[in-house]
């Protein structure tokens, strides 16, 4: 991948950059052939380094930098909408689409004939070694894609998982006996629970919950409450006074 940046010369380079522009003007103004020449050697330069061009303004104070050990490295970057799969979708769309991009053409008629698919015209063309290297790299991003979708969908079960792990308590509503040891092994609707497959925390929580669950329906607290019949037995009280709040307020100040 290649990237350039601007690079302001110190002041010694800027003055032989000056020497050496006023030195050019004058020989081009020459036509001899040693002139040219000198010309010629005198424009070589490291290509690092790269001028703006004259009607620039930072034409003497400063250069264009680049790493010229990446100009090799190439990575196209598509405008407009996203590129077709290979492994999945339209097949005829991904073909014409690769076609287009690396085989020679002027026309519709020269990447294919009116009577072969796009599929047979993509298998018949022969493709360089770069053009390959490259198709090889655009489902990069699709595989990128795919695996994070992936990840998300495990975390999502997993997260369910433990979800309804949590929010399946011991049901209190357990059928009655008079061995406590069988309490656990006899809940309503529920399937009995194996702990030796549980981790440690779940395993700990579970038993906790049978605990206190235990205690609540030894102690009374899940039987029937028959305090209605008495509550309804009970003589209301009447006021003698029915007074709103403020007549209240005044007869406290009273």
């Amino acid at each position: 991948i290649q990237s350039s940046h601007k690079k302001r010369r110190s002041k010694k380079q800027i003055q032989e950059f000056r020497n050496k522009v006023s030195k050019q003007i004058q020989r081009q103004s020459l036509s001899s052939e040693t002139d040219h020449e000198w010309e010629d050697n005198d424009l070589e330069c490291d290509t690092r380094y790269n001028a703006f061009l004259p009607e620039h303004p930072l034409y003497f104070t400063h250069e264009v930098t680049c790493n010229i050990e990446n100009l090799s490295n190439i990575v196209p970057n598509f405008l407009g909408g996203s590129l077709p799969r290979a492994d999945q979708g339209d097949r005829e769309y991904y073909c014409m689409t690769m076609l287009t991009l690396f085989k020679p053409w002027r026309d519709g008629f020269s990447l294919k004939d009116t009577k072969e698919s796009w599929d047979d015209a993509f298998v018949s063309y022969n493709f360089n070694e770069q053009d390959k290297k490259i198709m090889s790299y655009f489902n990069l991003r699709y595989e990128c894609l795919d695996a994070q979708d992936d990840f998300h969908s495990e975390l999502k079960r997993k997260s369910k998982k433990a979800s309804n792990f949590n929010s399946n308590t011991m049901d209190s509503d357990s059928s009655e006996s008079e061995d406590d040891d069988d309490y656990t092994n006899e809940t309503k609707g529920k399937k009995i629970v194996d702990y030796n497959d549980l981790k440690e925390n779940a395993r700990r929580r579970m038993l906790q919950q049978e605990e206190i669950s235990k205690i609540l329906r030894d102690s009374g607290w899940t039987d029937d409450c028959s305090l209605n019949n008495h509550i309804n037995n009970l003589n209301r009280y009447i006021p003698t006074f029915n007074l709103s709040a403020n007549a209240w307020k005044n007869k406290v100040k009273e």
